[in-house]
């Protein structure tokens, strides 16, 4: 059977539209995605990197895709839930008989018509969301009750739940979801393309080092992300400055955002040697940058997800990241391919770049690991996860209306 399937999401998002391709190469599936906004695939002002930016790799090919027009006066991906107002969802869904429609979310108020339209109709929901178990010690009072019995009855009418990983399952059991509802998709970054990259790029380490000036014989520490709060770069670097002078070494960060004068101001004045910034690097750029590192720090209070660590460890990079990384609960095993600290941690967090920093061997092992680890983690394998989904959800749905018949 070929299954005719329906895709809502906010926008075209980097790590996403890859997998809507692969969606629609397999043969069992007939796949339109439906998007809310032109974020992305145009240039717009995003807020994190503080600056207007367009993403440099296709977003929009290889998939059967719809631009829904946002009639929100606030027109944007940041202001939830009424940022996004695209009531041609519903028209798109009655044009076309779905045989069950994968959501992606659930924050704007699109969401929430396209919930209620396909629960009137009948048709099947597969949900897919980053939402994480860690999320629950983020919110309290009112706000969390509120959403919490929001979710709860929502979850209710879903046919189906795609889990990206531990935590998210985790998330789903604790908003009263059975167990049977629950289908694995492992999250996962465009690993053809990254491994391709590290394979174009095997050999280029000390000539990548050249252009920003780093000696070949240092031990290069990366930090691939937005310069905000949220993900605590400042962290990094007073971790990174604690180190002392014994070993050759260099902290590069990749990415821009509000936080980088204070960052660049804190290495002045505390005479901070070797931290390169980089500023904001395109995704074709990224390549060069996880080349000519040694091993990834994702020191952030909370990530839904960290796909970085994906993307580093298809370099077959050591990663360390913080307990509050969902990640982490899935792609490190600590001490095997990297540490996990406590968040905020900076002593603990210095303690494992000296360890990294000071033996070749175990960085040379922890990477081997993080390759292997990082293979079982694609694309082909969600596919396969959103396949079975489809094959339980529309075989209840059959079953349910032969039941029906026969009580008629």
């Amino acid at each position: 059977m070929r299954y005719k399937l329906g895709i809502l999401t906010t926008h075209p998002i980097q790590y996403q539209t890859p997998f809507f391709r692969k969606l629609a190469e397999h043969p069992e599936l007939d796949v339109t995605v439906y998007f809310c906004s032109r974020y992305g695939a145009e240039e717009y002002k995003d807020e994190g990197f503080g600056r207007r930016l367009q993403w440099d790799l296709p977003l929009l090919e290889g998939y059967r895709h719809i631009f829904l027009r946002n009639w929100s006066p606030f027109n944007s991906i940041f202001t939830a839930p009424h940022g996004l107002v695209n009531p041609g969802v519903v028209k798109g869904m009655l044009g076309s008989s779905f045989d069950a429609f994968m959501i992606v979310g659930w924050s704007y108020a699109t969401h929430w018509m396209a919930y209620l339209y396909l629960r009137l109709r009948g048709v099947p929901i597969l949900l897919f969301s980053e939402s994480s178990a860690l999320e629950r010690g983020r919110q309290s009072g009112i706000l969390k009750g509120t959403r919490d019995i929001a979710l709860k009855q929502l979850f209710k009418r879903i046919s189906a739940f795609l889990a990206v990983g531990t935590l998210n399952r985790q998330f789903y059991l604790q908003h009263g979801v059975p167990a049977h509802k629950i289908f694995p998709v492992p999250y996962a970054t465009n690993n053809d393309f990254w491994l391709g990259e590290a394979q174009r790029l095997r050999g280029q380490k000390a000539a990548l080092r050249a252009e920003l000036g780093i000696p070949d014989e240092s031990v290069v520490v990366l930090f691939s992300g937005k310069l905000i709060p949220r993900k605590r770069p400042m962290d990094l670097l007073q971790a990174f400055a604690s180190l002392g002078k014994g070993q050759a070494k260099a902290l590069v960060l990749a990415g821009d955002g509000e936080l980088r004068p204070l960052l660049e101001r804190y290495v002045r004045e505390k005479s901070i040697e070797s931290v390169y910034f980089a500023g904001f690097v395109n995704q074709s750029g990224l390549s060069r940058f996880y080349a000519m590192a040694d091993l990834l720090v994702l020191p952030s209070s909370f990530e839904q997800w960290g796909l970085v660590l994906n993307e580093a460890m298809c370099f077959g990079l050591p990663v360390i990241a913080s307990d509050r990384v969902s990640a982490a609960c899935d792609l490190i095993a600590h001490g095997e391919n990297g540490y996990v600290f406590p968040a905020g941690d900076t002593t603990t967090l210095s303690q494992h770049l000296s360890d990294l920093m000071v033996d070749a061997e175990k960085r040379e092992l922890m990477g081997r690991r993080s390759y292997e680890c990082i293979l079982k983690q694609n694309y082909e394998a969600g596919v396969e996860a959103v396949v079975a989904a489809l094959h339980s959800v529309v075989k209840r749905q059959q079953g349910m209306k032969t039941s029906e018949e026969l009580h008629t």
